[in-house]
């Protein structure tokens, strides 16, 4: 994890030059050697059907050879026989924030998907029907057994193609390819809008990222790199 700060003369000099401005804390993960702290999840499935969800992966592994040699990555994966899948990844942000302070949070995501576009699915596309969301809150994201049966988030990323108060859509994880039939992977970047939350007396946030599913088959990603941007407001 990298951290960067920004001192007071870059502001001024950046105002000058009629530039926005700068975040007051950038944080970056490359994943070069382990998993930096991050922890994955999967939620949106029925309690009592667990063996369905047997395949459930996620895990610290090397990329495909073809797209880099020598690099690791988060790997997350997992089967959708039910049409609405939620799986996750959560990182505790508890360095160099503020108590009861506002933040403008931008995402950077790199993924490594093998989901086409253009294609057809069941219950929706493999590419298009799954859609990447990123946000953050003050407690910690967690399934928990909701009132209908399922395993449902904690906090309010949202259903399927909609975001939540605590997690906004970035867009789906179709890659540049329309062969249909193909299944390699593809490096894929995806910038956030702005997302805002304010810190309570703990200075404390849980960054969170995820794929909301529509697509009635297996979902598998690798999160290659994430930078987060904060802007105290």
């Amino acid at each position: 994890m990298k951290v960067r700060y920004f001192l007071p003369i870059i502001l001024l000099s950046l105002f000058i030059l009629g530039c926005s401005k700068p975040p007051s804390l950038v944080v970056e993960y490359t994943f070069q050697t382990d998993m930096e702290n991050w922890v994955g999840g999967f939620s949106d499935f029925p309690v009592g059907n667990e063996e369905q969800y047997e395949s459930f992966v996620y895990d610290y592994i090397p990329l495909p050879s073809y797209l880099a040699e020598n690099k690791n990555a988060i790997f997350i994966s997992c089967p959708n026989p039910d049409d609405d899948v939620f799986m996750f990844i959560k990182h505790q942000l508890n360095e160099n924030l503020k108590a009861n302070t506002t933040y403008q949070i931008k995402f950077h995501i790199e993924i490594a998907t093998n989901a086409p576009s253009d294609c057809f699915g069941i219950g929706g596309p493999p590419g298009e029907g799954v859609r990447l969301k990123a946000g953050a809150s003050i407690i910690e994201p967690l399934p928990i057994i909701g009132g209908d049966g399922y395993y449902r988030m904690n906090v309010d990323k949202g259903t399927q193609t909609e975001g939540g108060k605590d997690a906004i859509v970035l867009g789906h994880i179709g890659n540049s390819s329309t062969d249909c039939l193909s299944s390699i992977y593809e490096i894929k970047k995806v910038d956030s809008q702005f997302f805002e939350i304010t810190t309570d007396e703990s200075a404390t946030i849980w960054l969170l990222i995820g794929t909301d599913s529509g697509f009635m088959g297996t979902t598998s990603l690798y999160y290659t790199y994430i930078k987060v941007s904060l802007y105290e407001k």
